[in-house]
Formats: C-alpha cells, sequence, structure tokens
C-alpha cells in the first residue's frame, strides 16, 4: 500500500485525558512526600509511571497504525499530539499539587 500526501491528524483525547491523570496523581504524590514528610509506598510511583509509559505506547502505537493504514501524518501535527499530551500532564500536575496543599 502506498502512502499519500501527509495529512493533519487530531490530538490523542485519550491520550491527554491519561497524561492529565497521571499528572494528578504525581502531584499530590509529590506533595505528599516532599511537603507532608509521608511515606508514599513505591507501588504509587510505579502506578503513575505504568500510566505514562502506557501512553507514550499509545501514541506510538497509533501513529504506527496509522503509517501501516498508509496515513503519513504532517511533522506538526504529530509534534502538535505530543504537545497537547505534555500539557494535559502539566495541568494534572499543576492540579494535584493544588489539591494536595
Amino acid at each position: 500500500m502506498s502512502s499519500g500526501p501527509p495529512v493533519e491528524i487530531p490530538p490523542s483525547v485519550g491520550g491527554t485525558g491519561l497524561a492529565a491523570i497521571a499528572g494528578l496523581m504525581l502531584g499530590r504524590l509529590g506533595v505528599s512526600a516532599l511537603l507532608h514528610d509521608q511515606l508514599v509506598p513505591l507501588t504509587d510511583w510505579l502506578l503513575v509511571l505504568g500510566v505514562l509509559v502506557f501512553v507514550a505506547l499509545l501514541l506510538v502505537g497509533m501513529l504506527l497504525a496509522r503509517k501501516k493504514m498508509g496515513v503519513t501524518p504532517t511533522p506538526g501535527s504529530v509534534r502538535r499530539q505530543w504537545i497537547v499530551v505534555g500539557g494535559g500532564l502539566v495541568a494534572g500536575l499543576v492540579f494535584g499539587i493544588i489539591s494536595a496543599m
């Protein structure tokens, strides 16, 4: 199957939501550990890391699936996708820190 002209792809809503949830968890755990001197179990940190790895695999998998179907995304749309997901992570982190104070 030949690839067509580059197309704009929309940012991942699911990946952004999961990244925001991971940021929320990370913010709350960080405040608990650093400001409140609470002992946070290793499994909690690993859960957050697992969610972030899942988000990365989700986004890479979507790009590979699109490539296999012959869809060539523009570099700008791929960059925008990662920026939007990173923004979700940062927003979740901020809300997590605020809610844990």
